[in-house]
């Protein structure tokens, strides 16, 4: 930027100037915040392109030249070690006034191009794209099975969780996992809980009512969250992502819960990624175990900083060598869980993947690996529940063998491996 802010003849065109009172009513705005922030530069004022904040100044790809700068620097990361690169953003890449400036046939053009270079350059390199937006869109970046994005965050998976766990019903979630499929033996899915940017709500919109998402929006304000919204093209201003800690969105800080409950829940939450066709992503966040941190929104101003802790790493050493600290049982637990995964063959991101129909309180699948089969059971309530299988096998988490009906406690996992394909299970 200071190169183009002084008048660098390198750096002509790098960024998008426009006339202040342009109309862009029509661009996609994920912020309630102006598109066109003014700068001070050699030439005078000049108005930029700010797709997300003033900090942030959105390069200008029709200009040969920014491309070929980028292509050198993604480059430059595989030369360092890099086996994957996440494209930020990516839907919003390319301008063209009169349109959303999302999502355009360009920005999928320049994907693919990026992803033939790192094939030739560095083959089995993976290209993440990041794209917060419903699912019909997020999937597209896989283009045609895989010949742009060899994954893509799910997710549609972090707030469906939550609205589950907090209606006690895994309907919904069923529905919509029922169409997510297996797209080829080169792309596969993130499957996320919380990130730095939160929980992102755009993913349930068409699968969730207005209704349904104010009522997640108050869970989150009433457990000491916020949210960032974005301003429709009518100026009505609608959520975006709920700014929390996972942890604290699913288990109330001012209430009597148990402490172990509240593990056993947010365990839950986090098994289901596990479980789920491709490759489970996890925020150190979650994977510590923590909590709203309120000193960052303070300090910075910024609903964000909620999930934005940074940590001494001196000081978290000590704590997860205390085995009764919330951190060190949710950092153990979480490893333990994810070092039975890694020795199923069955969660290979290739295994196939059926969604079950056995209690609605129950969210329930199968993966298959050639001739073997794993049923994950994740129970959504505070309750006992009775589930009959005709199934004979091993639960995995536990090592107990399992024969006929099994009995789930609040908020439990149960993963079933059965070498056996001739019962039924209905689907």
């Amino acid at each position: 930027m200071e190169g183009y802010r002084n008048g660098d003849p390198r750096y002509k065109d790098f960024f998008i100037s426009l006339d202040k009172d342009t109309d862009t009513s029509s661009v996609l705005r994920t912020r309630n915040l102006p598109l066109l922030h003014d700068y001070e530069t050699s030439e005078g004022i000049k108005w930029m392109w700010t797709t997300f904040s003033r900090d942030q100044l959105d390069l200008n790809f029709k200009n040969p030249n920014v491309l070929l700068e980028i292509i050198d620097v993604l480059l430059g990361y595989l030369q360092n070690g890099a086996s994957m690169i996440r494209l930020d953003a990516i839907p919003y890449l390319w301008k063209e006034l009169g349109t959303s400036c999302a999502h355009l046939p360009q920005t999928h053009e320049i994907i693919k191009l990026i992803a033939d270079i790192y094939q030739e350059v560095s083959p089995g390199s993976l290209l993440l794209t990041e794209t917060n937006v419903p699912h019909q869109e997020n999937i597209s970046y896989f283009g045609d099975k895989g010949d742009e994005a060899q994954m893509i965050y799910n997710f549609s998976l972090a707030p469906l969780i939550v609205y589950s766990l907090l209606k006690g019903d895994g309907s919904v979630l069923s529905d919509w996992a029922s169409q997510v499929k297996c797209v080829s033996e080169t792309a596969t899915y993130l499957n996320i809980t919380a990130t730095h940017d939160g929980i992102g709500m755009r993913p349930t919109e068409g699968i969730l009512s207005e209704e349904e998402r104010q009522m997640m929006v108050d869970v989150a304000k009433d457990r000491g969250g916020d949210i960032t919204g974005k301003r429709n093209s009518d100026g009505s201003i609608s959520v975006y992502e709920l700014n929390i800690n996972y942890f604290d969105m699913l288990n109330d800080p001012n209430g009597d819960e148990s402490i172990e409950m509240q593990i056993q829940k947010f365990m839950l939450s986090q098994t289901i990624p596990m479980s789920f066709i491709g490759i489970p992503g996890i925020y150190i966040h979650s994977l510590l175990g923590s909590r709203n941190y309120y000193q960052g929104v303070e300090e910075t101003g910024r609903a964000r900083s909620i999930n934005r802790e940074q940590l001494n790493l001196g000081e978290l050493e000590k704590i997860l060598s205390d085995s009764e600290n919330l951190r060190s049982k949710v950092f153990n637990e979480y490893k333990r869980r994810l070092k039975v995964r890694s020795e199923e063959v069955c969660f290979h991101p290739d295994s196939k993947q059926e969604i079950l129909s056995l209690d609605s309180r129950v969210f329930a699948l199968k993966r298959i690996a050639g001739e073997r089969e794993l049923i994950a059971l994740h129970s959504l309530v505070d309750e006992q529940i009775t589930i009959d299988l005709p199934i004979q096998g091993v639960e995995l988490l536990s090592g107990d063998v399992v024969s006929g009906s099994v009995s789930l406690e609040a908020y439990h996992v149960f993963w079933i491996v059965s070498c056996l394909r001739s019962f039924p299970i209905p689907i």
